[in-house]
């Protein structure tokens, strides 16, 4: 979603992820994760059970579409809260990862050259819950990035500070977060929780 500032203003992309260019495994590396059974879906939350742990996400229905009850899922999040009464976790800015169904198909041989970018594609159709931007960093912070596109700019905020040590001025890198807000005229948008991909980059979301 991209909520609306004046037109030609930076927007703002909090909880943002990002990415160099082609890198890989970047939920993995910049979100904290939980993997379980789903135990509860309704039209637009999931919740995962795993040793006792229940993990609720709220997403769109689309994201849930192909999800049922049995399932085995993994949900990243920028953080996740506890509530204090019943202990289980809550995802801030969800992005779900279907592992395996329920139901499985007998007789169906195991491709052992099951290609690297087949669990490319699986991350980044992860990655597309979230919006993104692409563009050059112009600035960096200890815990973000400034990053110009071809029509704006963003200002990225990590989870991971670590993963920004990777990264210089000038790189070309993708900014996925779940939505970009403007700002004040000229500035650029703020992406907190950014998830940040280098150019050929893998395995991002680990």
């Amino acid at each position: 979603m991209f909520i609306g500032s004046i037109p030609g203003d930076p927007a703002t992309a909090k909880y943002a992820i990002v990415q160099k260019e082609n890198e890989e495994n970047v939920l993995k590396k910049q979100y904290k994760m939980h993997t379980g059974s789903v135990i509860n879906k309704k039209k637009d939350t999931i919740q995962i059970s795993n040793e006792g742990l229940t993990v609720t996400a709220a997403v769109s229905s689309e994201v849930l579409e192909d999800i049922q009850v049995g399932d085995t899922v993994t949900i990243y999040g920028a953080s996740f809260m506890s509530n204090m009464a019943s202990g289980d976790l809550s995802a801030k800015a969800p992005i779900i990862e279907k592992l395996a169904s329920k139901t499985v198909i007998a007789n169906t041989s195991v491709d052992k050259s099951k290609s690297i970018s087949e669990v490319d594609k699986k991350e980044q159709n992860a990655l597309n819950q979230h919006q993104k931007l692409s563009g050059k960093v112009i600035e960096k912070t200890e815990d973000g990035l400034v990053v110009s596109g071809k029509n704006s700019s963003v200002y990225a905020i990590v989870s991971s500070p670590e993963v920004l040590k990777d990264i210089q001025i000038g790189d070309t890198v993708t900014i996925y977060a779940p939505m970009f807000i403007g700002s004040i005229p000229g500035d650029p948008a703020t992406a907190k929780y950014a998830i940040v991909q280098k150019e050929n980059e893998e395995n991002v979301l680990k």
